[in-house]
């Protein structure tokens, strides 16, 4: 999957021109493939990736573009410059996409100035404080990540706390309630993850979480995440409890539509997840709303053709229901760009490495 430059997740169209991080995080998909730690080498320049990403048939300019899956933009100044020349062009060129970041670096003020000189820009920047110690986050300088937290979000840059990989090293109440302590003063969003892992990475992090043994290599392509027993519900009672106004997602897509005000894009609404969050009551009355819309027959048309889906379907039950093969990317972007629910003929066989709730992947605790 890696050195795509482009592809589609579950939540966003994620587009990676720089690959290579120096982070050396022990639960990375990039420890996969040898590229961390790593400077991080460019493929595309800024105007390439646009040229590529505006091209592609998974684009239009309401999809969320998560830039740097394969590295963190605030690693390094070359990174930097390189983030600040992207969204200079996408300005230039009026690209209005909302634009996320994932850093577990420093943010300076005068990347905070040059934002606030653009013109317009929709950038919104996750911020991956997962209080894991050094030896699975050897890069990771917790207070100046803080800090950084802190300085975007009171320049009024939407923030997310992303709160993960979960495994036993955080997963203490004692942990929890000072993460959410610390964060719950400069942003009200955590989006919360347990671990993700492939053969390789299972290997690395054993060490770290011995229970892992217990799952087999051969069923982890069928895994969304695998979390601490009972880790969620602690989380969720304590900012319940302690923390009334802070919202936790367990999904992406629903921390975006918080941010944005907007009712559910990615058929989140009345799933497990959706119950699972606290997104509170004006966020859930806004889905309910939402989830009546449809789509009409020539929208359908539209977006099967946009994709190049040359299949058959029918539209049954307002649902999509497509009967022939179909790519993991093909799917998301129906799943994002109808407002009705798209399903399939027979079992769905996705051939994406890090895909999730969406092609109906489960999750575990052990």
């Amino acid at each position: 999957m890696i050195g795509e430059f482009i592809r589609q997740d579950e939540t966003w169209l994620t587009i990676d021109p720089i690959i290579g991080c120096s982070m050396d995080c022990k639960y990375c998909f990039l420890q996969t493939y040898n590229q961390t730690p790593k400077p991080g080498k460019e493929y595309l320049e800024p105007g390439e990736m646009i040229d590529v990403l505006c091209k592609s048939n998974l684009y239009n300019p309401g999809k969320v573009i998560m830039l740097g899956s394969e590295t963190d933009f605030f690693m390094h100044r070359r990174n930097v410059n390189y983030l600040k020349s992207f969204l200079t062009a996408c300005t230039d060129r009026n690209l209005k996409n909302k634009i996320v970041v994932v850093t577990k670096n420093e943010i300076d003020d005068s990347f905070i100035d040059f934002i606030n000189s653009l013109k317009h820009v929709n950038l919104t920047v996750y911020f991956s404080i997962s209080w894991l110690p050094k030896e699975i986050e050897p890069g990771v300088n917790r207070l100046k990540l803080i800090q950084s937290l802190e300085r975007v979000s009171q320049a009024n840059i939407p923030t997310v706390h992303y709160w993960r990989p979960f495994i036993p090293q955080n997963s203490s109440i004692e942990i929890i309630s000072e993460v959410l302590k610390t964060v719950s003063q400069f942003t009200n969003i955590s989006v919360i993850s347990g671990l993700k892992l492939n053969p390789s990475i299972k290997s690395k992090m054993v060490t770290y979480w011995p229970q892992l043994r217990k799952i087999q290599d051969s069923d982890l392509h069928k895994i969304s995440n695998i979390w601490p027993k009972g880790v969620k519900n602690v989380i969720k009672s304590i900012a319940s409890a302690y923390f009334p106004e802070h919202r936790i997602f367990e999904t992406n897509s629903c921390a975006i539509c918080s941010i944005d005000s907007i009712p559910d894009y990615n058929q989140v609404f009345e799933t497990a997840y959706c119950t699972n969050n606290i997104c509170g009551d004006k966020q859930r009355k806004m889905c309910k709303q939402n989830a009546h819309s449809s789509s009409s027959e020539e929208e359908i048309e539209i977006e099967l053709r946009h994709i190049e889906y040359s299949g058959r379907y029918e539209v049954k039950n307002r649902q999509l229901v497509l009967m022939d093969d179909i790519e993991h990317g093909q799917y998301i972007h129906l799943r994002h760009s109808l407002k009705i629910p798209v399903t399939f003929k027979s079992a769905f066989m996705s051939n994406h490495e890090w895909s999730g709730i969406a092609v109906g992947n489960q999750e575990v605790e052990i």
